[in-house]
């Protein structure tokens, strides 16, 4: 909610502090890490125009939160998400692969779009066409839409059973 820009709650500095406390709870989430990247992207895209640098409360840099994100993501091997999925291209990725693909989809959409980007303008299309298969843009392979379909299997078992109770 506080990284996306169109939201009146926007606050780049609480959306990074949140996911800094989900990575420390629930660090198998793999969406957690990849949102982090999005929010330190955004911020230095933010204070690039701004021309200050953000600074958190804790004294870090938005590098040097990213470099320990990514590491503890490294570490956690996170196993469940639906961007987890959706960045994971085949069976053998890793973390380390997970995180390349997210930061080099993450850093083209914010070079081409600006601030607007949300999960990934490609998982967003997908969804959008109701994950249509075929050659036009807006539909997917069969690929994309297995990690999707994949990812949101993981997810929602999990949401509907923390309110069972």
């Amino acid at each position: 909610m506080n990284d996306n820009p169109n939201n009146p709650y926007f606050n780049l500095k609480e959306a990074i502090n949140y996911l800094k406390f989900a990575i420390l709870f629930t660090p198998q989430y793999g969406d957690s890490f990849l949102e982090m990247i999005r929010a330190c992207n955004l911020a230095k895209l933010h204070t690039k125009f701004s021309q200050k640098q953000m600074i958190l409360e804790d004294g870090e840099t938005l590098d040097a939160v990213l470099e320990k994100t990514k590491i503890s993501c490294v570490h956690s091997e996170p196993n469940y998400g639906v961007l987890w999925f959706f960045f994971k291209k085949s069976l053998i990725d890793n973390a380390i692969d997970i995180w390349q693909n997210t930061e080099q989809s993450i850093n083209s959409e914010l070079t081409m779009t600006g601030s607007n980007w949300l999960g990934s303008m490609r998982l967003n299309q997908i969804i959008a066409s109701g994950l249509k298969m075929g050659n036009k843009n807006d539909e997917c392979t069969f690929d994309e839409k297995f990690r999707v379909v994949y990812g949101f299997e993981q997810v929602l078992p999990q949401i509907h059973s923390s309110y069972m109770y």
